[in-house]
């Protein structure tokens, strides 16, 4: 029986490709592959607590206000990195099987 043959199973629901995670498969004349690794939810970003009481009718902000505000920003961009982080991983996973094209 071929290897590709083996690869491929009727589950009842559906047709399977590849039954183990080591069975290797490859797209469009990629290297074959075995299954790639997960990739980790990125966590989600804290919410914001800034508040801006008196700042948008001409009144000073606080220290304290500015020092939330600049908390605030340093956690959304902790968060917006682990969101980039997450997406280059899952675009080299799909790369490395061929469902997209490697630049």
């Amino acid at each position: 029986m071929a290897v590709w043959a083996r690869k491929l199973r009727d589950s009842g629901t559906g047709i399977e490709i590849g039954q183990a995670t080591s069975d290797t498969i490859g797209f469009y004349g990629n290297t074959p592959v075995d299954q790639p690794a997960t990739v980790s939810d990125p966590a989600a970003c804290a919410a914001m607590t800034a508040t801006l009481t008196g700042v948008d009718t001409g009144t000073d902000m606080t220290a304290a206000q500015a020092a939330t505000i600049v908390a605030d920003l340093a956690a959304l961009k902790t968060a917006v990195d682990g969101n980039n982080a997450a997406i280059d991983s899952l675009i080299d996973r799909l790369q490395e099987s061929g469902f997209i094209a490697s630049s």
